[in-house]
C-alpha cells in the first residue's frame, strides 16, 4: 500500500482503525521550545481544514492526558539504526530531521530529537 506522504516514510506499518480530529482537540506539547510549533500547526489546521486545535503544555512525567496530538522531544527506538538525514541551518550546524509519527485510534504522537524534526513532522 502506498502513502501520499512527502517525503516518503522510511517505514510504514498499517493497522486497522482510524483517527479523526475534532474541533477543539488539543495539541499537547512537552517543553516551551515546542509551543510556537504547536501554535503554528493549530493555526494551519484551522485555516486549511476549519478544525480549530488548542495547544496546551503537558506536564513533565505526566501521561498524554487525552490530547488528540502529543508532540515531544527525545529519543525513540524507531530512530535507532536509521541514517540521520543532515539538514543545515544558517549557522552551518548539522540538524537531525528524523521523526517518528504514530497515528492510532486514540490519537497522534510525534517524537523527534530536535525541534526542526518536530516542525518537519507537523508539516
Amino acid at each position: 500500500m502506498e502513502t501520499a506522504i512527502i517525503p516518503a516514510p522510511a517505514r510504514t506499518t498499517f493497522a486497522a482503525g482510524e483517527f479523526r480530529l475534532t474541533p477543539g482537540a488539543t495539541i499537547g506539547y512537552r517543553g516551551p521550545m515546542l509551543a510556537p510549533l504547536a501554535q503554528r500547526f493549530g493555526d494551519d489546521v484551522a485555516r486549511r481544514c476549519g478544525i480549530p486545535l488548542r495547544p496546551v503544555p503537558v506536564g513533565e512525567g505526566a501521561g498524554d492526558g487525552g490530547h488528540a496530538i502529543v508532540i515531544d522531544l527525545g529519543d525513540d527506538p524507531d530512530l535507532a539504526g536509521r541514517p540521520a538525514p543532515l539538514g543545515l541551518d544558517p549557522t552551518g550546524a548539522a540538524r537531525d530531521e528524523r521523526y517518528v509519527l504514530t497515528v492510532e485510534a486514540a490519537g497522534i504522537r510525534l517524537r523527534a530529537r530536535e525541534p526542526v524534526a518536530v516542525a518537519r513532522g507537523l508539516t
